[in-house]
């Protein structure tokens, strides 16, 4: 059986979601950068915040788009 809810959500619902599950995994690994002391571990830390940050922007821009109709 097809969740009527799931089959209602438009391009910018899917979007949303995906943005607050990035915006969530940017915080995380901010958290854990600033608890870690090995180098190693904080450069892998920061190189993983830093590509949710640019899928933050990315998704943003996607919304952004499409609310203006041009998706």
């Amino acid at each position: 059986m097809i969740d009527s809810r799931k089959a209602q959500r438009t391009s910018i619902d899917v979007l949303q979601i995906a943005l607050r599950k990035e915006e969530a995994s940017c915080r995380l690994y901010e958290g854990m950068l600033n608890d870690s002391k090995v180098s190693f571990v904080r450069e892998l830390l920061e190189k993983l915040r830093d590509e949710e940050v640019r899928h933050v922007r990315m998704i943003r821009k996607k919304i952004v788009q499409l609310e203006a109709g041009r998706g």
